[in-house]
């Protein structure tokens, strides 16, 4: 039979051993994540490859997460306002877009995406659910103003996103050659179009847009991808 010192003993050594048991466990304040310090280049061009694959709400969260460290990565910040724009986000793409233009007053994409926003009658009531239309490339082209030679882009759909803008298409194509060479050959054929053209270009990454009063043209493509995207937006 144990002796009363011995059962003491146990006791402090039970007790002991809780304690340590019930610190280890016990969840603290969990770490802060590490802020992304990838260089501002490279952070848009996997952004851009995901909104190209349809995944704008990774490339969102990727954005957003982004900015709260960089406050003055301006094409992060103008990234982060398409996919808010695309998904439909209206009132967080105009605060995007609107802080673009406070770090950089003469970004023209931002400007064209805060017109298409003031142009429809209420941006809230957009549906930017896609479907598939009988668009075929003839039609598509002409709205575009620009024929592409189908040894260069290859077309495949046209999607319509039915919205109370009067029309909202976007044509999915497939490059055939190099992207350097579809960067080239698209220069030269939006260089056909009345309206001048914004580019956009990070050397893995390249995106053309042109607006008048009436319509807004963009021609967006990637090196990680053979999917080139052109989207035209009609407003009246």
């Amino acid at each position: 039979m144990p002796s009363k010192k011995q059962i003491i003993i146990f006791l402090i050594i039970t007790t002991i051993g809780a304690a340590v048991f019930f610190i280890v466990q016990k969840p603290g304040k969990q770490p802060e994540p590490s802020p992304d310090n990838t260089p501002a280049e490279e952070k848009l061009a996997t952004l851009q490859q995901l909104v190209l694959a349809q995944k704008c709400d990774e490339a969102l969260r990727q954005a957003s997460a982004y900015v709260k460290d960089h406050d003055s990565a301006v094409d992060i910040w103008h990234m982060k306002g398409v996919c808010e724009h695309d998904l439909g986000q209206f009132d967080s793409a105009k605060a995007s877009f609107q802080k673009v233009l406070a770090i950089n007053p003469e970004y023209d994409a931002a400007k064209n995406y805060l017109k298409n926003l003031e142009m429809t009658d209420n941006p809230n009531a957009i549906v930017v659910t896609a479907t598939e239309t009988p668009f075929d490339r003839g039609e598509y082209e002409s709205k575009m103003g620009v024929r592409f030679d189908d040894k260069i882009l290859r077309f495949e759909k046209v999607v319509k996103r039915p919205s109370n803008i009067p029309e909202y298409l976007i044509a999915t194509y497939t490059r055939t050659g190099s992207f350097n060479d579809a960067v080239s050959y698209l220069k030269r054929g939006l260089d056909q179009l009345p309206e001048d053209y914004f580019a956009q270009e990070t050397g893995a990454f390249a995106a053309f847009s042109a607006r008048n009063e009436n319509e807004m043209k963009i021609v967006s493509l990637s090196q990680a991808t053979t999917t080139v995207e052109v989207t035209y937006q009609k407003f009246k």
